[in-house]
C-alpha cells in the first residue's frame, strides 16, 4: 500500500509504503468487525453507518518512505 502527499513546494513532498500480505475480510467475520470498529473509532460517519462490504487487511512486513527537504 502506498500513500503520498503532494504540494507545489516540493520540499514538503513525502510518501510511505507498507509491503505485506493482504487478505479480504468478509462481512460477518471477526476480522471485518475489527476493521469496522477501528474505522468507527476514527471517523464519526462510520459510527452511524458502518461499512457493509468486505475490508482489506494487510499484515505489514516492511515499511519504507521518503520525504523532500532536509
Amino acid at each position: 500500500m502506498l500513500a503520498d502527499h503532494y504540494e507545489d513546494d516540493w520540499s514538503r513532498l513525502w510518501w510511505v509504503r507498507a509491503d505485506g500480505t493482504a487478505t479480504v475480510a468478509e462481512p460477518g467475520t471477526p476480522e471485518h468487525a475489527n476493521a469496522a470498529a477501528r474505522l468507527a473509532e476514527r471517523y464519526e460517519q462510520y459510527r452511524e453507518r458502518p461499512p457493509d462490504g468486505p475490508a482489506i487487511a494487510i499484515t505489514v512486513s516492511r515499511w519504507s518512505g521518503w520525504r523532500g527537504g532536509a
